[in-house]
């Protein structure tokens, strides 16, 4: 993958794009095109990775092709994460939070919809929240209820579960809890998920 970077004292804004030819099962295949978007913060007391657009190599090239040796965002999102605490002298344990960002994926929207049973959005706003219209602190959900569960069970929530399985002996929640809520911007509105 290449890689773009923004550093702003404890805020790192990372992009990675797997845009080349890699070899798998002895042949060389065209890039994937996948590319994965996040926000990292790095502060003592809210060490959090924000991500804002994940459109996995797997999605663009179907279910039987091959793909590049670091194509699921939770091991791109770890790695990452392990190079910035190392660039500014942080411990990767002390990991808090991971927010799933500005959610445009339907079927996870509509997920989110019936969990929260709330009517969908009024005309030429479909685009947007998806009905979604939760203001923070939103809904919280823990493991041990079926809403919790089954937003983990989402493709978002699924990277969050392998990123917190892969690296438990350095991430700080063994039992994660789903808080579900809507931001508000001008640019489009979009539910979110804070694992």
């Amino acid at each position: 993958m290449s890689y773009a970077h923004l550093r702003s004292g404890e805020f790192v804004t990372q992009t990675g794009v797997q845009d080349r030819e890699f070899k798998a099962d002895g042949k060389t295949h065209p890039a994937t095109n996948g590319k994965y978007r996040n926000y990292y913060i790095i502060r003592e007391d809210v060490h959090t990775i924000t991500a804002t657009s994940s459109l996995s190599p797997r999605h663009n090239v179907g279910k039987d092709k091959p793909l590049p040796s670091l194509s699921q965002w939770s091991d791109w999102t770890w790695a990452i994460w392990q190079r910035i605490c190392k660039d500014h002298r942080k411990t990767e344990n002390d990991l808090r939070y991971i927010i799933r960002d500005q959610i445009t994926t339907y079927e996870i929207k509509a997920v989110m919809q019936k969990i929260t049973g709330l009517p969908p959005p009024p005309p030429g706003e479909q685009g947007k929240q998806g009905g979604l219209r939760l203001s923070w602190p939103g809904l919280l959900f823990t493991m041990d209820q079926e809403e919790g569960l089954t937003l983990l069970g989402t493709a978002h929530g699924q990277g969050v579960a392998y990123l917190i399985r892969d690296h438990s002996d350095k991430v700080q929640t063994k039992k994660p809890t789903v808080r579900m809520w809507t931001t508000f911007m001008p640019e489009g509105n979009g539910p979110e998920t804070l694992f």
